[in-house]
């Protein structure tokens, strides 16, 4: 045998195995470089377009709880009107407050209003932007408060509800970012020169018959049945091939996430306002009654709503022993209406004073102030007085309806807080 001859067979078999391996590996990453460059990019495009649309939400929340207030101007939870013109600026108006003009309340977002850049999705398209006719800021409904509900709904794309404006959970504001053009299920190509710049149709997706080109406030005493609501869906949505039919992306903000930070603003302001009035009068002013019914709704209560004598948890009373000496909780007119009352935020607040600081010759310190329990810490009895707003009604278990029902504690505050007289208050773990 010649092993030479086996030698050189041996390594050409070899080299053969080597260059059919070097094929597969190299086919092998030939589809999947590219797989892995395009999921890649899909994620990157995805980011872009998230974080613009949460810092549009961001300063959406901020805009609603940081206006200067004033006797006739915002209310905490003002929201801008969209921009149609497509200029960054918000409107001036977006409807009356009975809601009519339902399209001036779907645009783009007012970039420049809210002091935000010239936000863009990952197609470099602006942000459209839809408002609740009762959140809007001009021409402002009647009252808003954490009882005031959203009326947008919104489903999946699957046609699923997810905020129901019919079952109150509707949402309060839209954000969409409209990808690129496509042609939309009615069979509108969507064309974004000049001539449609500002038509939502050509920027805006449709799935079935839910369009976000345009959408009706809906709140539970109009709704027939859900399946009628016309709000708006989540995208993307593809088809059973696989192909996207519809790749606008939403997001929302509810009333809860809203409203939270809202409460705090009026917490803050009615404190600021108990602060000077005791910087006057030496004394904290007793609450109103519960069960005082000129306290309750949103017209003038001047001259009415009085502190109790002897009560130590209520409302805040619109004509205590001595006057406000600031107008904000006097229970203004509506020649001078004031958000505080004209919103039914008096209803909505409750205030509870210690013993030590009620009176002028009271030292309001030392014993018999108000503890605040915080999760995790034991309570100390250190606070002269306790605001807490009693947030949206918990629908299994408070209405706030009927007069008596307005008197009942229960029917706002929950657990510790609800418990009057014991000086013990908790704070919420949120």
């Amino acid at each position: 045998m010649n092993h030479d001859t086996s030698k050189k067979k041996l390594h050409q078999k070899g080299a053969a195995l080597l260059a059919l391996l070097f094929l597969v590996v190299t086919l092998f990453l030939s589809t999947l470089i590219p797989s892995l460059s395009i999921t890649s990019i899909d994620f990157l495009k995805q980011q872009k377009t998230s974080e613009a649309l949460m810092q549009a939400k961001e300063a959406l929340i901020a805009s609603a709880i940081t206006a200067t207030l004033s006797s006739s101007g915002p209310r905490p939870g003002d929201l801008p009107c969209p921009d149609r013109d497509n200029d960054g600026r918000a409107e001036s108006s977006c409807g009356n407050k009975n809601g009519s003009r339902q399209e001036w309340r779907l645009a783009r977002l007012p970039w420049l209003t809210l002091g935000l850049t010239d936000l863009r999705d990952a197609s470099g398209e602006r942000l459209w932007y839809a408002v609740s006719n009762h959140f809007k800021n001009n021409t402002r409904t009647a009252v808003l408060n954490s009882d005031t509900p959203g009326t947008i709904t919104i489903r999946d794309g699957n046609g699923n509800i997810t905020h129901n404006a019919c079952t109150d959970n509707g949402v309060v504001a839209v954000l969409i970012a409209p990808g690129a053009p496509i042609v939309r299920q009615d069979g509108l190509v969507q064309d974004r020169s000049t001539d449609n710049i500002n038509h939502p149709k050509h920027y805006l997706d449709i799935v079935g018959t839910e369009d976000n080109a345009d959408f009706s406030d809906l709140t539970t005493s109009d709704c027939v049945a859900a399946a009628s609501n016309n709000g708006f869906f989540s995208g993307p949505v593809v088809d059973e091939k696989g192909r996207v039919t519809a790749n606008d992306t939403v997001l929302v903000i509810t009333r809860d996430e809203i409203m939270a930070a809202i409460e705090k603003r009026v917490a803050r302001e009615v404190l600021k306002e108990l602060s000077v009035f005791f910087e006057y009068h030496q004394y904290f002013p007793r609450p109103a009654d519960l069960a005082d019914e000129s306290c309750l709704g949103t017209d003038s209560v001047i001259d009415n709503c009085l502190s109790a004598a002897g009560n130590k948890t209520g409302r805040l009373p619109a004509t205590p022993q001595d006057m406000w000496p600031t107008p904000l909780l006097r229970g203004s007119d509506h020649a001078n209406p004031d958000w505080f009352q004209v919103n039914g935020w008096r209803e909505m607040t409750l205030y509870a004073v210690a013993d030590a600081c009620i009176t002028p010759s009271g030292s309001c310190q030392g014993s018999n102030l108000l503890a605040v329990a915080t999760p995790g810490i034991s309570p100390q009895a250190t606070q002269p007085i306790v605001i807490v707003s009693a947030g949206r009604k918990l629908a299994a278990a408070q209405s706030r309806t009927s007069t008596s029902q307005k008197a009942t504690i229960t029917n706002y505050l929950e657990d510790e807080n609800a418990t009057n007289g014991d000086n013990l208050f908790a704070r919420s773990a949120t």
